[in-house]
């Protein structure tokens, strides 16, 4: 019996044989970057066909949120609305260089019927939708890219009278993550699907107008209605602050973490309190950081993180134990202390949460990225193990409103040059790091506004806070 001929070992699979349904399952299990090879074969049009299924890009998003990307990694929309175009570009864009990035240039502004509307304050999780502060303090949310038509009130104002006020935010994005926050709190149950757009969130907003101040913590939801997203605000909390001591210095960031919040002081020091329960009499409730203070950033397992020409780390419980014994050590040492000196961080600097620890990315007084590393292990207390990296040696700007660094890649107006950077962390299989010089619209080198990178980190969006308020893209 003549047996059949077997195909050489070196003829190649022919992929395009094979049933459209098996072409597919093999895609969610290749890298991004091999589905767009694939997709570009030629005389193969069954391959490009499977290559735009959204079934796959939902395959590969999954994977990489669960064993690559940082959190949060938010889409503009939930999973269930977003279409494979969409999910497509946040993948490539995140993976990618600046090769996306295209010289083009468009300007949108608002002419306000809103008087002195200010901001953004901050980005709302999905980085689509951002707060707005105006004259009488109340607070709106706003795609800065249809600011006219899409700018809604969220947040009522606690003021009455003419007197301009002022307010900071913070959104609670950690709590969103599901991931442990406070030995005393469970963690939230979120699934992976869940983290890449919360439909609930908590907010705080401090707001001063003259010497008088408020706290007030909001519960946030969304709602999808005809494709558009619409946020509504239900409030948990509000606290009358009336002394000098207790009102929020708003020119700095507050933090928002489970029950408590910190803030600066318009004394430069720092409150940590419950917002649960307040009592604003509590001396437990104060720090007196030892420098000028910039930046405050609450930790998982009730640590803080004080910034100012350098950072350190504190164990606030340790050190409210200590002021209730009337010890005069409570506040004199930090866990850790960074030899680094910084420059201030940009407006929106937030954390992400990868491989056990909390990250940020800061900018050294001396041209270089730092990462600084947080191990964060509920049964240990101990600070010993935070750790910075080098991440990129490059000639940052002056102004820490023109320049945006997120956890792999950023762009800066320098001192003589303006830049597109990708970097990598130790422990991170990414590709290698990247410079180019690229020249940005001036509006990108505005003192009296900010830049950073859009959604899908394939384009560059500069605010002007100046009347009118103006948002330009590049990109």
């Amino acid at each position: 019996m003549q047996q059949k001929s077997l195909r050489p070992l070196s003829e190649p699979l022919q992929l395009s044989c094979l049933p459209h349904e098996i072409l597919v399952e093999i895609m969610k299990n290749v890298e991004w970057d091999d589905i767009l090879v694939l997709r570009k074969a030629r005389c193969c049009r069954s391959l490009n066909v499977a290559s735009k299924e959204r079934e796959v890009w939902c395959s590969l998003l999954k994977r990489y949120c669960e064993t690559t990307f940082p959190r949060p990694f938010f889409l503009s929309k939930p999973l269930q609305h977003s279409t494979r175009e969409e999910l497509e570009a946040r993948i490539v864009g995140w993976w990618s260089g600046w090769e996306h990035l295209t010289p083009t240039t468009q300007t949108f502004s608002v002419h306000g019927h809103i008087e002195g509307l200010y901001g953004p304050l901050a980005a709302l999780p999905g980085n689509r939708y951002f707060l707005y502060d105006s004259f009488e303090g109340s607070v709106y949310y706003g795609d800065p890219l249809d600011l006219a038509s899409t700018l809604t009130p969220l947040l009522p104002s606690p003021f009455k009278g003419p007197l301009p006020a002022g307010a900071c935010v913070s959104v609670d994005v950690l709590a969103t993550q599901g991931i442990p926050i406070d030995p005393d709190i469970p963690v939230a149950d979120a699934t992976w699907e869940s983290r890449l757009f919360p439909l609930a969130f908590r907010l705080a907003v401090c707001r001063r107008q003259s010497k008088m101040g408020f706290i007030e913590v909001y519960d946030i939801t969304v709602q999808i209605q005809d494709g558009n997203v619409r946020y509504s605000s239900t409030q948990l909390k509000s606290h009358v602050l009336t002394s000098y001591d207790e009102v929020a210095n708003v020119s700095h960031p507050c933090s928002l973490l489970g029950n408590y919040l910190a803030y600066g002081t318009m004394s430069n020091g720092v409150r940590i309190i419950n917002w649960t329960s307040y009592d604003p009499g509590d001396p437990t409730t104060r720090i007196c950081p030892p420098s000028i203070l910039d930046y405050v950033l609450l930790l998982p397992n009730r640590r803080i993180l004080l910034m100012g020409y350098n950072v350190s780390i504190w164990d606030w419980e340790q050190g409210r134990r200590l002021v209730a014994e009337n010890s005069p050590d409570a506040w004199s040492t930090p866990d850790w202390e960074s030899s680094d000196f910084f420059d201030l961080p940009h407006p929106f600097t937030s954390p992400v949460y990868i491989r056990g620890s909390i990250r940020l990315v800061l900018v050294g007084t001396d041209d270089v990225l730092l990462g600084v590393i947080i191990p964060m292990d509920t049964e240990k207390r101990g600070t010993s193990e935070v750790s910075t990296v080098r991440l990129l040696e490059t000639p940052t700007s002056l102004g820490h409103t023109t320049r945006w660094f997120g956890y792999r890649k950023g762009a800066y107006i320098g001192k003589d040059s303006e830049g597109l950077v990708c970097y990598k962390w130790p422990d991170d299989d990414l590709p290698p790091q990247s410079h180019q010089s690229i020249r940005l619209p001036g509006q990108f080198g505005d003192m009296d506004g900010c830049f950073q990178v859009d959604g899908d980190y394939r384009r560059l969006v500069a605010f002007s806070f100046k009347s009118p308020l103006t948002c330009t893209v590049f990109g």
